[in-house]
C-alpha cells in the first residue's frame, strides 16, 4: 500500500509541475501587427529627416542663389556708377581734345600782340621836349623825353627831374597838384608873388600841370618868375 501511495503521489507531483511550467511563447498576430507598425513608424522617422535634410538643403541653395543675385546686384550697381565715370573720363577726354584748338586760338592772339609789340618796336617813340629855366638860366635845357601812355606834364617833369636826380618839391595830385619848388628854388623865395609856371607849345596854362594831358611833339618849358601878375606869354 505504502508503495503505491508513494507512486501515485510522485505521479500526481509530475503532472503539477508540468501543469505550472510556462507554456513557450509563440508569435501571435499581435504582436507581429506591433513589430510591424513599429518598423513602419522607424521608416516613417528616417523618412522625415530626409525630407527635413532636403528642405534646409534647399533653403541653403536658394540662400546662395540670394546671396549671389546680391552680390551681382552690387556688381552690376558698381559697374553702373563706374560707368558714369568712365563717361566722364571719355568727356573729359573729348572735351581735352578741343583744347588743343582752344591753345591754338589762345597762341595765336599771344602771336599777335608780339606782331603789335614788334611793330610798336619799330615805329618811332612818341616824345616830347622839357625845358626848366630858373633866374639863373636853365636848370635842364631842352631835351627829347619819350613819354608813355596817359602821361601828364607834372609825371614827365618829375620823371625827369628824378633821372637827373634834381631836387623837386609838389604837393597834391590830379587837379591840386601843384609844383612849389625846383633845384632849391621855392615858390616866394623872390617875393610874394614869385612862384613856378609852365607852358605849352608856347602858351602858358592856368591849369595844374597833373591834368594836363601830352602829345607826340608838345614843348614843355618851366620857368620862375619873380611876379606871375606880370608874365606875358
Amino acid at each position: 500500500m505504502k508503495k503505491w501511495f508513494v507512486l501515485i503521489l510522485s505521479i500526481l507531483l509530475t503532472i503539477s509541475i508540468s501543469g505550472c511550467s510556462p507554456d513557450p511563447v509563440l508569435p501571435t498576430d499581435d504582436n507581429s501587427q506591433s513589430l510591424e507598425t513599429s518598423k513602419q513608424v522607424q521608416e516613417n522617422q528616417q523618412q522625415e529627416k530626409k525630407e527635413q535634410e532636403t528642405e534646409i538643403d534647399e533653403k541653403n541653395y536658394h540662400e546662395v542663389d540670394r546671396s549671389n543675385d546680391e552680390t551681382k546686384g552690387e556688381q552690376t550697381g558698381k559697374q553702373s556708377i563706374q560707368s558714369p565715370k568712365n563717361d566722364e573720363k571719355e568727356n573729359q577726354s573729348n572735351q581735352e581734345k578741343p583744347v588743343s584748338k582752344k591753345n591754338e586760338d589762345e597762341i595765336q592772339p599771344k602771336k599777335e600782340q608780339q606782331q603789335e609789340q614788334t611793330e610798336s618796336s619799330t615805329k618811332p617813340k612818341e616824345t616830347v621836349t622839357l625845358s626848366i629855366v630858373d633866374l639863373n638860366g636853365p636848370v635842364i635845357p631842352a631835351t627829347k623825353v619819350e613819354i608813355e601812355p596817359n602821361d601828364t606834364v607834372l609825371s614827365v617833369t618829375v620823371r625827369v627831374l628824378k633821372e637827373k636826380k634834381i631836387q623837386y618839391e609838389y604837393t597834391g595830385k590830379g587837379a591840386s597838384a601843384y609844383v612849389k619848388g625846383i633845384d632849391n628854388l621855392y615858390e616866394m623865395d623872390e617875393g610874394p608873388l614869385s612862384g613856378w609856371l609852365y607852358k605849352k607849345n608856347g602858351t602858358i596854362v592856368s591849369r595844374s600841370a597833373g591834368i594836363e594831358p601830352v602829345t607826340n611833339g608838345d614843348r614843355i618849358e618851366w620857368f620862375y618868375t619873380k611876379d606871375y601878375t606880370k608874365v606875358r606869354e
